[in-house]
């Protein structure tokens, strides 16, 4: 009887010990949102101007490193490349992140032209993260 009631326990601890391992192993990775916002940027003083930022915020616990990012249109161009920097690839840790400025004076032509639907960030694994927000209804004003 004490035999059995040990080994029921130790099946018991084992499978939850191996779920804990997997429920883990999930939770351990890279999560990356993307962001778009409407805003303003000072690059020299006195010379604000119109941007559209793309942020990519790493919520994950490991690292991840992003090498690209563009812009997804209904159009036939499915890239538009930031015309401010971008500074690509930039390493992610745990909390950090990194954003990306197009500016909307130049690139609204572009916008208007080939209708963007979301931002993206890509890392060097080829895992592609995609902004929620649309950014025709963001940029509707412009």
């Amino acid at each position: 009887m004490v035999l059995e009631s040990v080994a029921i326990y130790g099946a018991i601890l084992s499978t939850v010990a191996i779920l804990w391992k997997i429920y883990s192993y999930i939770l351990d990775k890279p999560k990356i949102r993307v962001n778009n916002d409407v805003g303003i940027s000072s690059i020299m003083p006195g010379q604000a101007e119109e941007v559209l930022l793309v942020t990519a915020v790493n919520h994950g616990k490991r690292p991840v490193t992003l090498s690209s990012i563009g812009i997804y249109t209904e159009g036939e161009l499915n890239f538009l490349p930031p015309l401010i920097n971008w500074n690509l690839p930039k390493k992610l840790g745990e909390g950090e992140s990194h954003t990306v400025c197009y500016n909307l004076n130049k690139s609204i032509k572009h916008f208007k032209k080939y209708s963007p639907i979301y931002s993206w960030f890509k890392d060097q694994t080829g895992e592609v993260y995609k902004s929620k927000k649309n950014i025709k209804k963001l940029l509707k004003n412009f």
